[in-house]
Order: structure tokens, then sequence, then C-alpha cells
């Protein structure tokens, strides 16, 4: 497998593993999708989507009873994120930053669980 920290532009949703989840420390889902919908270019007729990105943000059904609360899987809302095909791996990276960027910049904690993490962080 390739180095996902070494996207090119000139490679597409097609030929890597964009999928990212996004876990929140955020109980309410519909918060996050309300925050996400702000964003412009954002739609929501059937499916949320923005830009480049399907999204479905729902409760973090993984979580447990008693987990450390500090561990991102122990947070209560996921946002998959599903880049549409033969969408630049550069442009589904900004869209997914953007994401990331638009909750935290309305207080709450974000971690991104894909393979290219690394290219996330500002």
């Amino acid at each position: 497998m390739k180095d996902p920290l070494s996207i090119s532009a000139d490679e597409t949703a097609g030929t890597l593993d964009l999928h990212c989840n996004l876990y929140v420390d955020l109980e309410l889902p519909q918060v996050a999708e309300d925050l996400i919908l702000r964003l412009p270019g954002t739609t929501a007729t059937g499916e949320l989507r923005y830009r480049s990105l399907e999204l479905y943000v729902a409760h973090n059904d993984y979580r447990t009873d008693g987990g450390d609360p500090s561990n991102f899987l122990q947070w209560g809302t996921v946002i998959e994120c599903d880049p549409t095909s033969g969408t630049p791996s550069d442009q589904v990276v900004s869209d997914v930053r953007d994401v990331i960027s638009s909750l935290q910049t309305a207080g709450y904690s974000v971690e991104a669980d894909c393979l290219y993490e690394g290219k996330l962080k500002s």
C-alpha cells in the first residue's frame, strides 16, 4: 500500500482509501450535523453532502459504559466521511479538514481515524 502521507493531487478517491471517521466529543449528533450544514456548499437533500464528501452523522454505538472519557473512541458522535468517486485526494483532505475546523471552531474536540490523519493537522 502507498504511504497515505504522500498523497498527490493527481490521485483520486477511486485510487486510495480516503474514507475517514471523525469522532466528536459531543453527545448530540444533530448538533454536529447542524454545524456542518452551516458550511458553504453543504446540501442535505436525502443525504448530507459537503463538496466532495458524503457524510453520515450518528451516535457512536461502539462506545462502552464506563469507558475512559478521554479516549476519543468513547466520544458520543461519529461522522463517516466518504469521498465521491473521482475526486482528487487533495480535495478530499481539504474538505475533511474543513469539517473538522467547523466543529473545533464551535468548541468541540475532534479526532480523525483515517489513513491520512497527518495531512489533516493544521
